[in-house]
């Protein structure tokens, strides 16, 4: 069968080296160059239970995680240990891991439900399409998918900072989001993910440099389906992405499985995806929201140090 990707982020990569050993795959990406640097690129070692390991990648280690509530902070202890990898870098392996026909520079506008994909002009026929072009998807729009919620992620780096070779990333909570400080082993990254009416403002508290260079990112919240025989829409074009961090390398891929395993049956893909993921979300809101309000409120009934997995749904 023939299958059109479109996006050859992490999403799109894994699927193609997943689907491209069965199947005709043919990628498309928009950029250049395959790679995403508006990333933090922190990710637990759960990596490796979906890619051939590969400890080249890994540029930093995190043991634990510091909050920093108004009154106490709270020490994550992380079970499996996290990874600073560069998430470009990361794509091009797992890009160079199958045999798919990957179309650099080439502009998705529009995708239809007879498998017609538009690109620069050309038209493309497919048995099947699948949309892994992120937070503002093509794909998605075209299948008349909703829009999920948008939250904003800010941040810089800075090669100075003393603390870039600490095992620690320190956090600390906002109104709808939060500002982080990851060590990166060459450098240290200082970020928010806000609202984004608040984001840059909230970002300018927390950093109070003249940053070399402002990285900013739509991060979707908020799970979208589509409803069609021979498209469906995985990662971030999906909406997926962790609540508590904004995320999303680690729900890419479980969706990426998922759609391969029941691949060509969407609908089935589709009705899993809900049951998997849906009461998750709601469970991670609930239980983000209310450790927030512990450790904001009432400091005495928050503990002082938690044995956390980054990954808990799983």
């Amino acid at each position: 069968m023939k299958v059109g990707i479109v996006g050859c982020g992490i999403a799109g990569g894994y699927l193609a080296y997943r689907l491209s050993k069965k199947h005709d795959v043919t990628v498309f990406e928009h950029k250049k160059k395959i790679g995403k640097k508006a990333c933090s690129g922190l990710v637990s070692e759960r990596l490796w239970d979906f890619i051939p390991k590969n400890n080249k990648l890994v540029n930093h280690r995190i043991k634990k995680i510091i909050i920093h509530f108004p009154k106490k902070d709270v020490e994550l202890v992380m079970d499996p240990p996290m990874m600073i990898l560069d998430h470009d870098k990361l794509d091009r392996y797992v890009a160079s891991l199958g045999s798919a026909k990957i179309l650099l520079d080439k502009h998705v506008t529009a995708v239809s439900e007879e498998g017609i994909l538009r690109a620069d002009g050309e038209e493309y026929n497919f048995d099947y399409i699948i949309g892994a072009d992120g937070p503002m998807s093509v794909v998605r729009k075209s299948i008349h998918g909703t829009t999920p919620k948008f939250s904003l992620g800010v941040f810089v780096y800075d090669d100075k900072d003393k603390a870039k070779k600490s095992d620690v990333v320190e956090t600390w909570p906002l109104n709808d989001g939060f500002a982080w400080k990851i060590p990166r082993g060459d450098k240290v990254e200082y970020g928010v993910m806000e609202d984004p009416k608040v984001a840059m403002k909230e970002f300018k508290k927390l950093y109070k440099k003249k940053p070399k260079e402002i990285f900013s990112s739509l991060i979707p919240q908020g799970l979208v389906t589509s409803h069609t025989k021979r498209i469906a829409v995985v990662g971030d074009a999906a909406g997926l992405t962790k609540p508590w961090s904004g995320g999303g390398i680690i729900w890419s891929l479980q969706s990426v499985d998922m759609l391969v395993n029941n691949f060509p049956n969407f609908d089935k893909y589709n009705r899993e995806l809900k049951e998997f993921f849906e009461p998750r979300i709601i469970t991670s809101k609930f239980a983000s929201k209310l450790g927030v309000q512990l450790g904001n409120n009432l400091p005495w009934l928050t503990p002082n140090k938690v044995l956390f997995d980054s990954d808990w749904i799983f």
